[in-house]
């Protein structure tokens, strides 16, 4: 035992009195190797009660490294979360600003509609609108994700229609596949 803990004597003829397991780790007890440097020990005496004696057996072991490890540890998990706090905070605020421009553009396309007659142009127009509620359907689950900060392992469960799903893609991207000479077409499954 290092000196700075005093005589072990004294500790062994306390723990004598009063006999029952304990670690001794976590007392904050250090070892001494015979070069002088010292290390965390690992103790958990033993006792054995029989023949009317109490005999205690105790191994002790050095748990240097087990700390080190612990330590890095406990600063990589502070890190982490710091980093994912940080980033849920910054997509939050992109989720806002993104939604924010997706309301002017609601505006604007609902003004073009009032302007238009062509049926040709008021069906892109219906597109780019379904286009935009999609667009911010999609950020506002965005922004909800994040404001609850899910951890890593953690799932978000959501019921939702596919077919109304399937329909909202078959009208966005219909326009697009036919101005490419293509057809889009969805064909619900029946049970």
């Amino acid at each position: 035992m290092p000196e700075r803990f005093g005589p072990h004597l004294a500790h062994r003829q306390s723990y004598a009195r009063s006999v029952r397991v304990r670690p001794m780790e976590r007392a904050g007890l250090f070892g001494q190797r015979l070069d002088g440097t010292e290390f965390p020990l690992g103790d958990q005496p033993e006792p054995d009660r029989g023949r009317g004696r109490v005999l205690v057996a105790a191994a002790i072991r050095d748990v240097g490294d087990r700390k080190r490890v612990e330590a890095e540890l406990t600063v990589t998990r502070e890190g982490r979360d710091r980093a994912n706090q940080a980033k849920s905070r910054f997509l939050a605020r992109l989720v806002m600003i993104c939604v924010s421009q997706c309301r002017p553009l609601s505006l604007l396309n609902g003004t073009l509609r009032r302007y238009v007659a062509d049926p040709d142009a008021l069906q892109m127009l219906a597109h780019q609108e379904q286009a935009i509620d999609g667009m911010t359907r999609l950020l506002n689950t965005c922004s909800t994700s994040a404001s609850s900060s899910p951890g890593p392992s953690s799932q978000i469960r959501a019921t939702f229609a596919l077919a109304e799903l399937f329909e909202e893609l078959r009208l966005e991207f219909q326009g697009v596949a036919a101005s490419k000479g293509l057809t889009f077409k969805v064909t619900p499954l029946r049970r």
